[in-house]
This record gives structure tokens, C-alpha cells and sequence, in this order.
């Protein structure tokens, strides 16, 4: 699950707001107080079960400092508790889900973290049907809470390379970066594990740099035996 940023979006197109948002995100208060700790934090798109670099990547605790210093850095300035503005214009943001009790109390708890950073966030929380067709196909959000489903041998390229970015690509993002691409062609050109972990390392690399998404956790799969 991720709260996914629209880098073609008016306010998303700079890095810094991007990496604000993540870390003014707090992935634990999420699971310890709305999933009941039946999840595991998330700090880039791949799973260490699937791809054991993924491990290496170390989970940020929530930097609220660190969010608002960056925020000033890209020119969005916070008078008191207000909204930042810059040009005239409110950082407020429109963030979509699906209507699902978990989503949406998740979507609640993302609006109260950014909030005390000076970011507004307006939530839409629709059926899946419309999500799909009004918001996801047309990429008509500035963030985008949804999960996606890396599948038993992690391949990134569908949901991240940018020939993906526009619908039906997957790439709902719209990442685009030249070093991201070539590292998922040339992840997706061989067998070798140990070669495509490294080649998929790039990529993680390139993407953790552009925080093109906030990755936020992976639900434990709970089942009943006898």
C-alpha cells in the first residue's frame, strides 16, 4: 500500500515537496494504531522476501522538522498554523482511494500528519469502479492511495518505467527518470538472480531519490488452519 504522488501535479512536480510529504509520513502510527500491528512498514516498492536489497533500504522515522525545512526550501512558506502558500496559492492537495474502512481511515490519519507540516489535504474516497475510471485511467489526483500487487517475481517495470505513465500503464506516478528505465530494461534482459538484484538496486536507488511515492506497508496474509 502507497500513497502515490502525481509528479505531473502543479504542486508535485518538485522533489523536495515530494520528499517532505514522506517524511512528514509516520508508517508506524499507521500500523500500531489502525491495522492493529498486523502489517509491515514500507520504505521503497519491493519486498525483501522477494528481492533481499529491499532490506537495505532503513525505514525513516517521521521527521516533522526535516518535512517543514524542506518545504521552505521549495518556497512554501507557513505564517503560524496556516496552510502554506506560495505565489498566491494554498498547498492543499486532493487525495484520492477507494472506499474501504482501512483506506479510508488510513487516508484520515495521512490528512492529520501532513496537516501539521502546513500541507491541506482534501480526501475523495469513491467506489472502486469510479476510482478506476474517473481518477486512476486520467491520473485526476494530486495523491493516490491504493495498493498494488508486485506478484511472486518482482518485475517494477509495469508500475514504475515511464513508458507506463499514461493509462492503461500502471505507472499511475507518472515517474519518469532516464537512470529508473535503463536499470528496469536491463533488470528485465537477464535470468540471473544475483545479476537482476543488482540491476533492480539501481533502480531503487534512482527511485528513492525522486520519491516518486510514499511507500507506506504490506498487510500481513492472515489465514485459518485446523
Amino acid at each position: 500500500v502507497a500513497m502515490f504522488t502525481n509528479t505531473k501535479s502543479a504542486f508535485l512536480g518538485d522533489t523536495n515537496v515530494r520528499t517532505a510529504l514522506s517524511t512528514a509520513i509516520g508508517r508506524e502510527e499507521i500500523i500500531k494504531s489502525l491495522l492493529n500491528g498486523l502489517a509491515k512498514p514500507l520504505v521503497v516498492p519491493a519486498l525483501s522476501s522477494q528481492l533481499p536489497v529491499a532490506a537495505t533500504y532503513e525505514i525513516p522515522a517521521r521527521d516533522v522538522d526535516a518535512a517543514n525545512e524542506l518545504l521552505d526550501k521549495a518556497g512554501w512558506k507557513q505564517s503560524g498554523d496556516d496552510i502554506r502558500t506560495k505565489d498566491g496559492k494554498e498547498l492543499r492537495l486532493t487525495l484520492v482511494t477507494a472506499q474501504t474502512d482501512d483506506y479510508q481511515a488510513v487516508s484520515e490519519l495521512l490528512a492529520r500528519q501532513l496537516r501539521a507540516v502546513g500541507v491541506g489535504v482534501d480526501i475523495q474516497a469513491v467506489d472502486v469502479a469510479t476510482l478506476q475510471r474517473s481518477y486512476i485511467a486520467p491520473r485526476n489526483y494530486d495523491l493516490l492511495l491504493y495498493g498494488l500487487n508486485a506478484g511472486a517475481d518482482l518485475d517494477p517495470y509495469p508500475y514504475w518505467h515511464s513508458s507506463q505513465a499514461k493509462a492503461p500503464g500502471l505507472n499511475v506516478s507518472q515517474y519518469s527518470s532516464t537512470t529508473a528505465d535503463k536499470a528496469l530494461v536491463s533488470a528485465r534482459a537477464t535470468t540471473d538472480a544475483n545479476v537482476r538484484q543488482v540491476r533492480l538496486k539501481s533502480f531503487l536507488d534512482a527511485w528513492s531519490a525522486d520519491d516518486p511515492a510514499v511507500m507506506l506497508y504490506t498487510p500481513n496474509y492472515l489465514y485459518v488452519t485446523e
